[in-house]
């Protein structure tokens, strides 16, 4: 794999949580406790068994593996017109928006970059996991065409309502 991407926008602001995202912003609401999980469900090796405490153990070595964030793996905004909403300071610095780069360090996942990104009132709502292919380091027939636009990748939503599917980066 190239990189895993996952990817959260929501269509609407905070409107009337905005009390509680004063404490929490989108690091802590939704990267720190949703979107850990996932990916901690997507990296983990196969558990030793079915029950609860195996599957914890595999996502608590993901999240051991997890190496620590520095300055650059972090950008963080907020929304025009958040500081309008009830309950939120006139002053506040609460991160609306927040895009991060993390690496696990682990045999299966060594050098491949994740990405977070997630964003309140987006002009559409997406909420997708995206992995990206790495390109095969040779043509597999001697006159085919190189294409240096895109890899192939595979696409999931969040909801069993979304499909999955592949974007071949070829026909």
């Amino acid at each position: 794999m190239a990189s895993v991407q996952i990817t959260l926008s929501e269509d609407f602001g905070v409107g009337n949580r905005g009390a509680f995202y004063e404490t929490a912003g989108c690091l802590r609401d939704v990267i720190e406790n949703h979107l850990f999980q996932i990916v901690a469900l997507l990296a983990m090796e196969p558990p030793a068994g079915r029950d609860f405490g195996d599957v914890q153990i595999e996502k608590a070595r993901v999240f051991k593996a997890m190496r620590p964030l520095t300055p650059g793996d972090l950008v963080r905004g907020q929304y025009s017109g958040y500081r309008e909403e009830p309950d939120v300071a006139q002053r506040s610095d609460v991160e609306t928006y927040c895009a991060l780069r993390l690496f696990i360090d682990s045999w299966r996942w060594d050098g491949v970059p994740w990405y977070f990104a997630l964003r309140q009132v987006s002009p559409n709502h997406c909420d997708e996991i995206l992995v990206e292919l790495k390109r095969p380091p040779q043509k597999l027939f001697a006159d085919a065409v190189q294409s240096h636009s895109r890899s192939n990748t595979c696409v999931s939503g969040f909801l069993p309502t979304r499909p999955s599917h592949w974007r071949p980066a070829s026909s």
